[in-house]
């Protein structure tokens, strides 16, 4: 049974902050998601982004531990199944799960856009984007509120530890002989 970690890591219409590059705020038009998936692009699922060395745990162009990706009213969702003997994903599934990492964060690339004011402010508003290379990460505080991450499991409240002879039931924990 994949360790599924599911939810939603970028809406456009919103000004999110920071910029990694600029120190300032971003707004995806609206579209911009969802044509990014037009042609199904190569996206990774990191624990933390992976410019500088994220943790790769599932993948768009994965069998093994396979990622999915929709918009739906202007919000990337995403659904990535890990592989659960892999001690990195059970790592990954047990900080979501916790709570630790409730957000997630899109990496992708500036096809076109224009700088623009919000609110007084200067953003980039952002009207074209790649996704192909880029990641969908579970990270602790993403650019934006309205990001999330949840771990999933078809067999109700299924914990990892399972696998080495523990049982969490909902009522409390108890050891598998």
């Amino acid at each position: 049974m994949p360790l599924t970690i599911e939810g939603d890591a970028a809406v456009t219409g919103v000004v999110t902050y920071p910029h990694w590059a600029w120190g300032t705020g971003v707004e995806l038009a609206p579209g911009t998601l969802a044509r990014a998936l037009v042609g199904g692009p190569s996206v990774e699922f990191l624990m933390m982004h992976g410019w500088r060395g994220g943790l790769t745990l599932a993948a768009t162009d994965s069998d093994a531990a396979p990622m999915g990706l929709s918009v739906e009213s202007e919000m990337l969702s995403y659904r990535a199944d890990m592989i659960d003997d892999h001690l990195d994903a059970v790592q990954a599934w047990q900080k979501v799960d916790a709570g630790l990492m409730r957000e997630a964060s899109m990496g992708y690339f500036i096809v076109d856009g224009e700088w623009v004011f919000r609110n007084g402010e200067e953003v980039f508003y952002v009207t074209e984007l790649s996704l192909d290379g880029g990641d969908i990460s579970i990270v602790r505080r993403g650019g934006s509120p309205q990001t999330r991450s949840r771990t999933r499991s078809e067999a109700g409240r299924w914990h990892p530890m399972n696998r080495v002879g523990w049982m969490l039931p909902q009522s409390g924990a108890s050891r598998q002989n």
